[in-house]
């Protein structure tokens, strides 16, 4: 299982899946049964993910109304989004290349996205009502992930 995020840090809540992610991994219990990823800017870069993660979640901000408002996107519900600050939601993007994918086999996938107002302006922090979803989030990511890892078939190794 790989939990990744997107986003960028310097446009503040824009980066709330990254904020979400770095404190999933300092408190992850998990071991190395879960992996985690940062997004820098391809959201491409998931395709490199494909045959390395039975499962998939992403963490990101998705523009709209009420902030901070939480919303999980799936492959067999999802609809476009509008993107946060990239060029295509990241959801969009995982759906294209489920697509495309040669190999026949895909993880499943889903996103957690935090609405948030479109950025316009440079900012070290989270606004309030995106702090209080990010701090929410990441209690039921863990409680995904924990789910997840309970269904999962024992590994050898």
């Amino acid at each position: 299982m790989l939990i990744a995020s997107a986003g960028n840090r310097l446009l503040g809540d824009d980066g709330v899946g990254q904020v979400v992610l770095d404190r999933l991994r300092a408190r992850s219990p998990w071991g190395g049964r879960v992996g985690f990823h940062a997004l820098e800017g391809d959201l491409f870069e998931l395709a490199e993910w494909a045959d390395k993660a039975e499962h998939l979640i992403v963490l990101d901000a998705i523009a709209g109304n009420p902030v901070g408002e939480i919303d999980r996107i799936t492959g067999a519900a999802h609809e476009c989004h509008t993107p946060s600050f990239h060029q295509a939601d990241v959801a969009t993007v995982l759906r294209q290349l489920e697509l495309v994918n040669s190999s026949g086999v895909f993880p499943r996938w889903e996103v957690w996205g935090i609405r948030i107002e479109m950025p316009t302006e440079f900012r070290d922090r989270l606004s309030a009502p995106v702090e209080l979803a990010a701090t929410h989030l990441e209690g039921l990511v863990v409680a995904r992930v924990e789910k997840l890892l309970d269904a999962a078939p024992p590994t050898n190794g």
